[in-house]
């Protein structure tokens, strides 16, 4: 049976891959130029309540089988700690590497695409889904940027990620996260 951790597949089967790195890149190159500005992101000033975090934050996670009845699949299930826990739907900051999934879908990482969590060399700790407030907005792979959002802990929908970032929108770097 796969042991496929499913909160990422669409991802990984249907949108990542390294070997296909068809994003909305190539989107952008499509983009007439003079509309360009409007949808390339403005960073405002972060919230002075929004919690600063970085990756080593989000890192206190383990992974336990468990089997979901309705796709009949035994999957990896994510338990967070109390600290974890204790940041859901709390507005925080964390930067990170923009991996384009699909136009207007992006993922944050704590690594550049070429060494992140869909190509091996990390765990699903180590990705957010973004869940843009302004959806038209166009980043590129591995732009380093600063996000404020509201931070969704994920253990129930396993079409998403472990963890989310509802509202987000770009903000002025803070701390190096």
């Amino acid at each position: 049976m796969r042991q496929v951790y499913v909160l990422i597949l669409g991802f990984v089967i249907g949108l990542v891959g390294c070997e296909n790195q068809s994003t909305s890149v190539d989107q952008a190159d499509k983009v007439d130029s003079s509309a360009v500005s409007s949808i390339t992101p403005k960073a405002i000033k972060a919230k002075e309540d929004a919690k600063q975090i970085n990756w080593t934050n989000l890192a206190n996670v383990t992974f336990k089988e468990k089997y979901f009845e309705d796709i009949q699949e035994l999957l990896l299930f994510p338990y967070f700690s109390p600290e974890v826990k204790a940041l859901d739907k709390q507005t925080i900051v964390i930067s990170g590497y923009i991996i384009p999934v699909q136009p207007g879908r992006y993922v944050l990482s704590a690594n550049p695409f070429a060494s992140c969590f869909f190509c091996g060399n990390a765990g699903p700790e180590s990705v957010m889904e973004l869940e843009l407030r302004e959806p038209e907005l166009i980043f590129y792979t591995d732009d380093f940027r600063s996000f404020q959002g509201r931070l969704r802990l994920n253990d129930t929908d396993v079409d998403k990620m472990n963890y989310i970032m509802e509202e987000a929108v770009v903000v002025e770097s803070g701390e190096d996260s």
